[in-house]
């Protein structure tokens, strides 16, 4: 998602496997996979002209089984950091709907 502390500034926050992933996003071979060891992934802060900025890291443990609609859900568009706007504007009029 990019994103802008001003019109000028626009960045990208990033998640970079880091170890070994599985080669696919099923959810058999996540669950495979996290069984066998945790998902690590840095986060980093990109933009078009400077060099990636390390921003932290996850990492995933386990894997919960629950119905569809009790799966957690995260809504980059109304969950963003304070003072930062998605770029470009129009983007995330249109993105605010694949989130409902």
């Amino acid at each position: 998602m990019p994103y802008s502390s001003n019109r000028a500034d626009t960045r990208w926050v990033l998640a970079v496997p880091v170890g070994t992933h599985p080669a696919s996003t099923s959810l058999v071979e996540l669950r495979d996979a996290i069984t066998a060891a945790p998902l690590r992934f840095r986060l980093e802060l990109v933009s078009v002209t400077d060099p990636p900025v390390p921003a932290g890291q996850v990492t995933l443990t386990q894997v919960q089984d629950l119905p569809d609609n009790e799966q957690p859900t995260f809504d980059p568009i109304r969950n963003r950091p304070p003072r930062l706007t998605l770029r470009p504007r129009w983007l995330a009029g249109v993105r605010i709907g694949a989130y409902r």
